[in-house]
């Protein structure tokens, strides 16, 4: 295991103010050793996201096509879907601080799964609108525990790099 290390820079005393004690150089790990632990989970979360907006980019035109819906009603679909990606993060938080936060991103990768089965299979009705809300609590589950999860795995001073990487 390889850790670099850098020394802290001086602080300069202000006017009416002591000094910041430096007790010494700071340990720190480098950028790929902070995402290496972490690499499997997030990339699996980045392409179930990839796959669920491709989905969710398709769906008003799969409705209409097969379904024989109108559009408006298709982009009403979106607004369930949206809505239920409200609700999303907010189970997402509840269940993260309950659960492992590996069990609740699981979790919403199974449950984007068996929904975008049941609304290719099952016809148009009111199931549909729910398989919509719930593909929406899945997709936005995922993302909200997903950023848990890196903040809970990465140093404070990593975090902002880390959340532009994924």
């Amino acid at each position: 295991i390889m850790y670099w290390r850098r020394s802290a820079a001086p602080v300069a005393e202000s006017p009416g103010r002591e000094a910041a004690s430096l007790s010494g150089p700071e340990t720190r790990i480098s950028l790929w050793q902070a995402i290496r632990p972490m690499l499997k989970v997030v990339v699996i979360v980045v392409l179930v996201q990839l796959i669920a907006g491709s989905a969710s980019a398709f769906l008003p035109i799969y409705l209409v096509d097969v379904h024989g819906i109108t559009p408006a009603t298709a982009t009403m679909m979106l607004g369930v879907m949206r809505g239920g990606g409200i609700l999303g993060s907010l189970v997402s938080g509840w269940l993260s601080d309950r659960w492992n936060r590996k069990y609740v991103i699981l979790l919403a990768i199974g449950l984007t799964g068996l929904v975008l089965l049941g609304l290719t299979s099952l016809p148009y009705g009111p199931a549909s609108v729910v398989l919509m809300a719930l593909f929406g609590v899945a997709m936005y589950m995922r993302g909200a525990a997903k950023q848990v999860y890196l903040m809970d795995s990465v140093p404070a001073y990593l975090r902002a790099t880390v959340f532009g990487i994924f």
